[in-house]
């Protein structure tokens, strides 16, 4: 009876130990997933800042980036690059398809104010 019961805590104890040791894993995966999500975060900020940088500058407007843009995800689904690549691309695309839309009825509105007077 002892040495069943010497074979039970044993076992109990090393099944303790691999909970423990995936547990430490699984925190480390969040980790990593939280410092991911920071860096796509990061990235779309840039690139959006870069976008209207460049729409601003005259260089290019945002409806024409977001076509190019748009091209660039075509590409990437071709290429079968990640899921969550392509998603990350078209949620910026979405983003500055939303703010030339946010632009455009600002400018339309000054020039309808502008004729009023």
């Amino acid at each position: 009876m002892t040495r069943s019961i010497d074979t039970l805590t044993d076992q109990l104890l090393a099944v303790v130990e691999i909970v423990s040791a995936q547990n430490r894993e699984l925190e480390a995966l969040k980790q990593r997933c939280d410092r991911l999500e920071n860096n796509e975060q990061a990235v779309m900020v840039a690139l959006t800042t870069l976008f209207h940088i460049l729409s601003a500058s005259q260089v290019s407007d945002l409806d024409s980036m977001a076509n190019v843009l748009g091209d660039i995800i075509t590409q990437a689904e071709a290429l079968d690059l990640p899921v969550e690549s392509v998603a990350s691309l078209r949620s910026i695309e979405t983003m500055i398809r939303a703010q030339h839309g946010t632009v455009s009825a600002a400018s339309n509105e000054g020039s309808l104010s502008a004729q009023e007077t």
